[in-house]
């Protein structure tokens, strides 16, 4: 295998680690290493940090340089002892450990990846240009892929995470069906015409992931006692100045709540991604520290979509990370083909997710690691034996960890899926248990029980007094935001709103409280007052997304003007790349008919994202209003709008709205033979959906072929769907505009 290999088992399938290199360049001392060697002396790493000691805080570089040492020692014919050599370096010891174990699997041929000696391949040098990438430094690099910070100076120069394969996978396209605050999004993929090697755009968000809270954590036994770890982890491994605000504001949950809480915090964030993914029809199937980057603000984003399937495919092929596999996974690892027969279950995701909640708390993985040496079926059927075994309890690792929490790791990590959560949006309400009122009182009185006479207890004090002490522990400020967020997702607007008052009352200083409760009077359609709580914001913290909202809330209160001038100010001055603004700004443009500025933005925003089919929609709309004369590429623009407006359709979801948008451009574009059918079927399906079929009947540029088909259909008994919008949650994306 060649040294320059990284094996993307430990740190991300193709190697998205995106760890920042110090100064001192990690190629220059990796050259300096092989230099050495190659005078006739033993590289040594412990020498070069003690030259530079500054690199010791640096995780990637330390592991770059320790892995470097290895294989060339490896290859002059050395015998050398992994826990030996692990032992040398206790910062990064768990890491370099899981490294060179998949090293020597590879080595030995047994290892999942495929045998490519991605040696001969020639990457892109840092400082080189790349498929109009400026490449600026490299950040990590895996057996199928190459990472680099870069800069994009067709879009000012912002500076962007390219992932340059040799090979083109379906991954970036899963990524960009999905948009969630919790999931690195992906900007563009681009592919060299002369080499085939694709480029995949992503922005910059941070460096740490968690298996370096992992490392620093449990390196001396314990655990830490409070979250602040983890947000000093997150900060110090960043470029905060190449960070976009909304993922730079530091977590109040990682700054004042315990370590325990800020576990939990980061897990409900991930199970909330992982509905998100699951209900997109994906499985991620690879979840595992090294896949969860944390930005300087502390929040996890899933990344590393390389070996995630479809959940509908009946035959998907095994892949993952050995520890972290559920038995269903390793069960169809045990069998020759290698391929699971079963439909994808995004409950497999769940259990991997307990799996790391599991380490991230206590330090261990809950079944043990690999057997070394062993082929991947021998100790997939090791593993899988030790998981009918059971799990060690968590709290005799880690006696801080409440009993009800302890229970939510035990069902995750059950054997059989039906005895796991039923989706990823239940594990993140049963996690969210571990912040009520109740519980954490609960774990205060087992904290503190020696100062409790029974007497006390049976009289119910202290669920009185004691539930009054613990809750002023809790900022009331949280307290009430938390809440509103709660009322939020419930689409409670009104009680939302009084909690996200009482949160700015309680701190009139933050910004946080106002935004949401901005968001929520949007909901309820009080534009005028949500435009007041915005442009708040806006004065107190402005950035991309605050005034992408102000934005959206003026578009809907009909000033579109103001509206547009906003979008830009969030694109041109914060520099901030949503799919939604360009998106918005693209709606905003056509009901100013602005035609062509308005394709041209929804352009944009599907180059952003290719799967958004709501932006397909819209320039739909805005292609089916144009002169229907040729375009360049001599397709007409009614031609393009009836194009467009079956991708939205083939993309989903499928509303009555979009399929009586489709009828009209059939109707109007549509000459061929075969448009009545297709006209008719889509009125159909629209009131199949709840669209009135009485509506469609009044209609009178339908002819009256189309129209007496259509009285015939029996009538819709659904409630019909208007608009493909659903609002996210405080301090996410603005909604995406449609007709």
């Amino acid at each position: 295998m060649s040294r320059t290999r990284r094996v993307d088992q430990v740190r991300g399938a193709g190697g998205d680690d995106m760890h920042m290199p110090p100064p001192s360049s990690t190629e220059s001392l990796v050259a300096q290493v092989i230099h050495t060697w190659r005078a006739g002396l033993r590289p040594d790493t412990a020498e070069v940090l003690a030259q530079h000691p500054h690199l010791r805080q640096r995780q990637s570089l330390l592991l770059d340089l320790a892995y470097e040492e290895y294989c060339l020692r490896k290859e002059a014919g050395e015998t050398v002892s992994l826990e030996a050599f692990c032992d040398r370096f206790p910062s990064c010891r768990r890491s370099l450990g899981r490294l060179l174990a998949i090293h020597e699997c590879d080595a030995e041929d047994h290892c999942l990846t495929t045998d490519l000696d991605m040696g001969s391949v020639d990457w892109p040098a840092a400082g080189s240009e790349f498929l109009g990438f400026q490449l600026l430094r490299e950040l990590g690099r895996g057996a199928f892929a190459h990472v680099y910070l870069a800069r994009q100076p067709a879009l000012g120069n912002r500076l962007v995470v390219v992932k340059v394969a040799e090979f083109g996978t379906g991954e970036a396209e899963t990524q960009g069906r999905l948009g969630h605050r919790n999931i690195v999004p992906v900007h563009s993929v681009t592919e060299d015409p002369v080499t085939h090697m694709t480029a995949v755009c992503m922005p910059y968000l941070g460096s740490a992931t968690l298996l370096d809270v992992l490392d620093v954590a449990f390196a001396e036994g314990d655990p830490p006692p409070r979250a602040r770890l983890i947000q000093e982890i997150a900060i110090g491994e960043a470029l905060p100045q190449a960070v976009p605000d909304n993922y730079a504001e530091p977590d109040p949950c990682l700054q004042r709540g315990t370590y325990v809480d800020g576990i939990v915090h980061l897990a409900i964030q991930l199970a909330e991604a992982l509905q998100h993914t699951h209900e997109a029809g994906i499985c991620h199937r690879d979840l595992k520290p090294s896949n969860v980057l944390l930005t300087p603000s502390g929040c996890p984003l899933l990344m590393d979509f390389n070996l995630s399937s479809d959940i509908q495919l009946e035959h998907t092929f095994v892949g993952g990370t050995l520890p972290y596999m559920s038995p269903e996974q390793l069960q169809c690892m045990i069998v020759e083909d290698a391929v699971q027969d079963a439909d994808g279950d995004p409950r497999s995701d769940l259990f991997s997710l307990g799996v790391i909640l599991h380490e991230m708390l206590t330090g261990h993985l809950p079944f043990g690691d690999r057997v070394p040496g062993a082929t991947p079926a021998e100790a997939a059927a090791h593993l899988l034996e030790r998981q009918r075994a059971g799990a060690p309890a968590v709290r005799t690792l880690n006696p801080q960890v409440p009993v009800q929490l302890e229970n939510v790791i035990h069902q995750c990590l059950a054997l059989q899926q039906g005895q796991r959560p039923a989706t990823a949006a239940d594990l993140a309400d049963a996690l969210r248990q571990h912040f009520s009122p109740r519980a954490r009182l609960r774990h205060w009185a087992r904290r503190r029980r020696f100062l409790l006479g029974a007497g006390i207890v049976a009289a119910g004090l202290l669920s009185g007094i004691a539930a009054a002490n613990i809750a002023a522990r809790v900022p009331t400020d949280v307290r009430e935001y938390d809440a509103g967020v709660q009322a939020f997702r419930a689409q409670q607007w009104g009680t939302a709103i009084t909690h996200f008052t009482r949160a700015h009352r309680a701190r009139p200083d933050a910004w946080e409280p106002l935004f949401a409760r901005g968001q929520a009077l949007v909901a309820t359609g009080d534009y005028t007052q949500a435009i007041h709580d915005l442009v708040a914001t806006c004065r107190i913290h402005p950035q991309g997304v605050t005034v992408a909202w102000l934005g959206y809330a003026y578009d809907l209160s009909g000033l579109d003007l103001k509206a547009e001038q906003l979008y830009a100010e969030a694109v041109d001055t914060y520099r901030w790349e949503c799919v939604a603004v360009w998106n918005n700004r693209g709606y905003n443009r056509r009901n100013r008919n602005m035609l062509e500025a308005a394709a041209e933005y929804l352009t944009h925003a599907l180059e952003l994202d290719p799967c958004c089919s709501t932006a397909y929609h819209n320039r739909a709309l805005t292609y089916a209003r144009c002169d229907n004369g040729s375009t360049d590429d001599d397709v007409s623009y009614g031609q393009r709008a009836i194009q467009d407006i079956e991708r939205a359709i083939a993309l989903g979801p499928v509303h009555s709205a979009l399929l009586i948008d489709a009828a009209g451009i059939r109707l109007q574009h549509d000459h061929g033979p075969d448009a009545p059918a297709h006209i008719i079927d889509a009125l159909q399906q629209a009131i199949d959906l709840g669209f009135d079929r009485q509506k469609i009947l009044q209609m009178t540029e339908f002819d009256e072929a189309i129209r007496s088909r259509i009285a015939e259909y029996p009538a819709a008994t659904s409630v019909a769907l208007t608009r493909d919008m659903r609002l996210p949650l405080p301090n996410r994306f603005p909604p995406l505009l449609v007709r």
